[in-house]
């Protein structure tokens, strides 16, 4: 007969055992990663583009790098659609300044665009763009929790009807943070299509057999807003219609 003492020595192995094949069946997940990975950049240093797409392809784990280097093995065969779907889902991967530039870079040469013909105020909103996108969650809210904190204390005091100056530009610094925040999160939560077909005709209700509003072409990015049945309610600009869902790609 198993006493208790013995059944719980069995259940507490049985639990190390379990903890001991899920660490090698992760070590060997992220070495079969490794192998892929290295086994792509080869396949692409040998300009063979499409074989390296396949194997990045079969990544289960795919970062900024490798959503990236995707958008190049579509660019090097002109595969311009797929290369721009790649580098927004690479820009959602996005960390850093520095990843966000690279991406940037791309899109711009995607659209034959040069950074030094547009204007300052182009420029600077880019630079405020990967600014707020590369600053982390966390570190606005503790910025914004700082700065309300202050605000509470100098209403409290009444420091304000003394450092008047101060306490203006506290608060509109707070407001600024605020928003930076609020669009950190709303682009995140956001979701992104490409669009896939050289003309897609944009409705006024979920089905072809409402009004037609306009077309989109190959290549646009649009807000996907909802979905019923087949079809998304996508936002350009100022144009909100529907659209069939298989003649787009969700970023």
């Amino acid at each position: 007969m198993v006493t208790t003492i013995e059944r719980e020595n069995m259940n507490f192995k049985r639990i190390v055992l379990a903890i001991v094949i899920c660490g090698i069946q992760q070590i060997q997940g992220m070495s079969d990663q490794s192998i892929l990975f290295s086994r792509a950049q080869e396949l692409f240093s040998k300009q063979q583009y499409q074989d390296a797409f396949n194997v990045y392809q079969r990544m289960t784990d795919k970062e900024f790098v490798v959503l990236y280097n995707m958008s190049l093995c579509c660019l090097r065969q002109n595969k311009k659609t797929e290369a721009l779907l790649f580098l927004k889902r690479a820009e959602k991967k996005a960390e850093s300044y520095k990843e966000l530039t690279l991406v940037q870079e791309l899109i711009e040469l995607n659209e034959y665009e040069e950074l030094q013909d547009k204007n300052w105020y182009k420029q600077l909103a880019i630079f405020c763009k990967k600014s707020i996108l590369a600053t982390p969650i966390l570190l606005f809210q503790a910025l914004i929790l700082i700065a309300l904190i202050f605000l509470i204390i100098c209403w409290h005091r009444q420091w304000y009807k003394k450092y008047f100056g101060s306490s203006i530009l506290l608060l509109i610094v707070w407001l600024l943070l605020y928003s930076m925040w609020l669009y950190k999160i709303d682009y995140i939560q956001k979701k992104y299509a490409v669009v896939f077909q050289e003309e897609v005709p944009v409705f006024a209700g979920p089905h072809s057999s409402f009004n037609k509003k306009t077309d989109l072409h190959e290549s646009q990015v649009v807000t996907v807003i909802d979905r019923r049945d087949d079809y998304f309610k996508i936002k350009l600009d100022n144009l909100i219609g529907w659209i069939d869902s298989y003649t787009v790609e969700l970023v």
